[in-house]
């Protein structure tokens, strides 16, 4: 099937059904899996690293209204080099076109081509959904066609998204990214895994799901925030769920059974800190020692600030490495994200902070050697006024 424009495949809905997303419980999708295969990238990859310089990008999904929508590129750069300069790379215009408030986002290599993607995961209404690739490209022309559609499944018993959290990480271990999705049933919950795909056309992507459980505690699972990242070093990345007391890892697997993961509890305190379905959390290798970390963005009431805390990759322990006064910092207008986005070979955390005035500032916070990775204090990246509205049109993978 040749590839659809957005304008095209928003515009006609009526596509066959895609087996394995449906709101009562569907028999495991496990044709579409991908085999495990050896990959020898031409550079070491780079995780979220759009423009494919070596650098992490900072990829920001704005929603203009009217269903026009636009991906802006927050290119990483050295400290010595001076601030990032954004630029717009993808927009297609309204009624017809993309409405970002429809859009569950993550960024990884889904294509496999070695530089990372922007994976949208978009409702339709009525439970119909469909999955849509924004590919990383080397220059930085805005273009309106290189955008594809790679799975759609229709409603009313397919696939609501309102009831989806995503993240994006090789979970299949075959060299490409796949986007992972937690799915919240009425009373229980689920994992989906859509594997990532070299095909551009309708249909190159089908999902499996690989954990369903009905209990309080899969729906108090769904029901937080959730990050993708090689935290036991075994090749391949995990789903993370910090909940409560507990961080809960999925366990990356090439099995498309259902049952192929499950739970793991792999760092709990009966005490404080405790997580909340309100946190932010993102992966990433932020001490370099070659696991992948756990970062999440507590924001705590309004009188108390905010609090970076890391769970590094061994899982034994938790601990608080940035604190935000409520009369510096709030919270609620951050949103969170991390890669190396400086180049020095760690991953960085980094934070869209924009103000109520259209005011916006690019923190980012510093990977290094010692134990919780984290420079004390952020520094600015970029900063401007203008008339976007980052703090509610835009949305971070």
């Amino acid at each position: 099937m040749p590839t659809r424009s957005f304008r095209q495949s928003l515009a006609v809905l009526a596509l066959a059904p895609l087996v394995g997303c449906t709101e009562v419980e569907p028999e495991p999708v496990t044709s579409g899996a991908h085999a495990a295969a050896a990959f020898l990238p031409a550079f070491p990859l780079v995780r979220r690293d759009f423009n494919g310089d070596g650098k992490a990008d900072v990829m920001a999904l704005y929603d203009y209204g009217n269903a026009s929508a636009g991906l802006w590129i927050f290119p990483g750069t050295t400290t010595a080099s001076g601030p990032t300069v954004p630029y717009r790379t993808w927009f297609t215009p309204g009624p017809n076109g993309f409405d970002g408030r429809r859009a569950k986002i993550a960024t990884g290599d889904f294509n496999g081509d070695s530089r990372a993607d922007v994976i949208a995961l978009y409702d339709y209404g009525n439970a119909s959904a469909g999955l849509w690739i924004l590919p990383g490209k080397v220059d930085t022309a805005e273009t309106s066609d290189t955008a594809y559609r790679v799975w759609f499944t229709p409603g009313p018993n397919g696939f609501d998204v309102n009831r989806a959290k995503v993240a994006a990480g090789d979970f299949n271990g075959d060299g490409k990214d796949d986007l992972i999705v937690m799915y919240r049933y009425p009373s229980g919950a689920g994992v989906w895994v859509f594997p990532g795909t070299t095909g551009t056309f309708e249909g190159a992507c089908q999902p499996y799901r690989v954990w369903l459980e009905f209990s309080d505690r899969a729906v108090d699972i769904a029901d937080h925030p959730v990050a993708a990242g090689d935290f036991d070093g075994d090749g391949k990345d995990d789903l993370l769920v910090p909940a409560f007391s507990t961080v809960w890892q999925f366990s990356g697997t090439s099995g498309t059974q259902q049952g192929a993961t499950a739970p793991m509890n792999v760092w709990f305190q009966p005490i404080e800190p405790r997580w909340f379905p309100s946190d932010q959390a993102t992966s990433g290798d932020f001490n370099g020692d070659g696991k992948d970390d756990l970062l999440i963005l507590q924001r705590r009431p309004s009188s108390e600030g905010t609090e970076l805390w890391i769970v590094p990759g061994h899982g034994l322990h938790a601990e608080r490495v940035w604190y935000g006064p409520p009369t510096t910092f709030d919270g609620r207008l951050a949103k969170l994200t991390s890669g190396d986005f400086d180049g020095d070979g760690k991953d960085d955390a980094m934070v869209l902070y924009a103000n109520y005035d259209h005011a916006a500032s690019l923190l980012v916070w510093r990977g290094n050697d010692d134990t919780f990775g984290y420079a004390t204090q952020p520094y600015t990246a970029w900063s401007d006024q203008n008339d976007l509205d980052w703090l509610v049109h835009a949305k971070l993978p």
